[in-house]
């Protein structure tokens, strides 16, 4: 019973990660957008 809570913590840190690296990755894209029209 112990595993299961830690397999939910390390689930959940996988798809913040997946998120986070997905946000910044279309951040940079944004900003070359934005560079490009000036």
């Amino acid at each position: 019973m112990l595993l299961w809570p830690n397999s939910i913590v390390s689930r959940f840190n996988l798809v913040q990660l997946n998120y986070t690296q997905r946000g910044l990755r279309t951040g940079w894209a944004h900003l070359i957008n934005a560079s490009s029209l000036f």
